[in-house]
């Protein structure tokens, strides 16, 4: 097959079927390991404040890793370049894309994996970005993975990184793609 073609498959692949497996095996194990509060403290007008926060937190850590990597030449994110590009090109397939990735992995990371394993779940995360095949994502998302797991560690929610990241994602793709 052509690579465009394959690129648009592998996409569409990631967009639907990896975020819906991360949020079926979070609820799969919040159920059978019987978590309690693994979403922790119920949405809250306070929570508003921490997404703010934590969105400016990954902004500044996206903008600033790719600001970096571009003045010392070693900038490898054309993938991603791509794959938002292929987001942006269906609006329809891209929005359920931004909502169930974020989902996905705010249920996993943070409500799973950071409840389980602490700090640990950190450079999981970033090692989940690795289908990128860019040392520079893999920097962003263990930076970005540090502001989602602090805004869950000092809000006892999940709420706050999980309309952050969902906002980032957004704004990537609004801002590399237009």
């Amino acid at each position: 097959m052509e690579e465009g073609v394959m690129t648009l498959l592998a996409i569409g692949l990631e967009s639907f079927i990896l975020p819906f497996f991360l949020i079926l095996i979070s609820l799969f194990i919040a159920h059978f390991v019987k978590f309690k509060n693994w979403f922790g403290e119920s949405f809250h007008s306070k929570h508003i404040l921490w997404a703010i926060l934590a969105l400016v937190g990954l902004l500044a850590t996206g903008i600033g890793t790719d600001v970096v990597a571009t003045y010392f030449g070693v900038n490898d994110t054309g993938h991603v370049e791509e794959t938002i590009d292929v987001i942006a090109s269906n609006p329809l397939e891209g929005i359920v894309f931004l909502i169930t990735s974020a989902i996905g992995e705010e249920l996993f990371f943070r409500g799973i994996l950071q409840t389980l394993l602490g700090v640990v779940s950190i450079p999981i995360f970033a090692l989940f970005h690795a289908g990128y095949h860019s040392m520079v994502q893999l920097l962003g998302a263990f930076l970005g993975g540090i502001v989602l797991f602090l805004s869950r560690h000092k809000t006892q929610s999940i709420y706050p990184g999980l309309i952050a990241h969902f906002l980032y994602n957004l704004l990537a793709v609004f801002f590399i793609h237009f």
